[in-house]
């Protein structure tokens, strides 16, 4: 009933990482990850963050415990489900927001996002123990999307990065149950055929100035910060993120990911000195109105239970 809602990740930062083990004979779900690296451990918050919500939905008070199991680490989270009250307006808007929420790498429009709106962001980012900034100031976005074609290039010159996304590709045709389409590119059958073989073999020239073009022209460019840079903010910030973007997208606003400064460290520091910040930044993402994103293909419940 819950499990199939966990899965509908952000695919940028959304790799096989991790399994839900249900309890047969006890009303508990387990969540085991097998990598560690932040962005994937990040998933696995969005991945909590659905869960929960899914189980709110169906009317149960999800009793959670974090890490609780020392002799095996892999374990993040165990996950009971007890009686609880009907769920809110709210609680039913973010589980219907589950299914259509997509990540748009299409442009957006120059339409601004409600005040209002952003406050709501900035509270559920602050409930979840994590901070949520947007960056305002001209010369703060030209220079956070500056650093943003800096990682692009640097990421894309490295041939290890160009294979692994080159392996995540498919074409148009494709019936692969994970990957990110061509369609979800907006590229054509062509270059879906092509693409994989180009990726692996030359940096995709084009994606620099378009990367920072997106990044500059979003409506809203965001940085989701944490206070530490251990296992357990990585957890957080995805919770408060993927409900940050179920927000959005019951009210038809979507979002784009710019997080290559972050995945290098010393771009990354850069984005906290640039922004007198002594926090740790996580994720940036644009976020605004646009087009239609296509959804993209998602294992089955199957395949993620252990």
């Amino acid at each position: 009933m819950t499990a199939k809602p966990g899965w509908h990740l952000p695919f940028s930062i959304c790799l096989p990482w991790a399994s839900v083990s249900p309890d047969y004979n006890n009303p508990i779900a387990r969540m085991m990850f097998f990598v560690t690296s932040s962005s994937q451990l990040i998933s696995c918050g969005a991945a909590l963050a659905n869960l929960i919500i899914a189980m709110r939905y169906f009317g149960y008070a999800p009793a959670i415990e974090i890490g609780s199991c020392p002799d095996k680490p892999q374990l993040l989270a165990r996950v009971r489900l007890e009686t609880g009250m009907p769920a809110t307006l709210e609680e039913q808007r973010l589980f219907h927001a589950i299914s259509s929420r997509r990540t748009n790498r299409q442009p957006f429009e120059k339409r601004p996002l409600p005040a209002l709106l952003l406050s709501d962001f900035e509270e559920m980012a602050r409930q979840e123990g994590v901070r949520l900034q947007f960056v305002q100031e001209e010369n703060d976005r030209y220079a956070l999307a500056s650093l943003t074609a800096t990682g692009d290039r640097l990421l894309w010159a490295n041939e290890q990065f160009r294979q692994e996304i080159a392996a995540w590709t498919r074409p148009v045709e494709s019936h692969a149950s994970d990957g990110v389409p061509a369609y979800a590119l907006g590229r054509g059958d062509m270059v879906s055929y092509l693409g994989p073989l180009k990726i692996r073999t030359f940096m995709d020239q084009g994606k620099e100035k378009q990367g920072q073009h997106a990044a500059i022209y979003s409506p809203v460019f965001a940085i989701l910060w944490t206070f530490a840079d251990t296992w357990f903010d990585w957890l957080a910030a995805g919770q408060a993120l993927e409900k940050v973007l179920l927000r959005a997208a019951a009210e038809k606003v979507w979002a784009a990911f710019f997080s290559q400064p972050v995945e290098i460290t010393t771009l990354r520091k850069e984005i906290s000195t640039n922004l007198g910040q002594s926090d740790v930044p996580q994720l940036i993402f644009g976020l605004g109105y646009g087009a239609q994103a296509l959804p993209t293909p998602r294992r089955s419940v199957s395949e993620v239970l252990i």
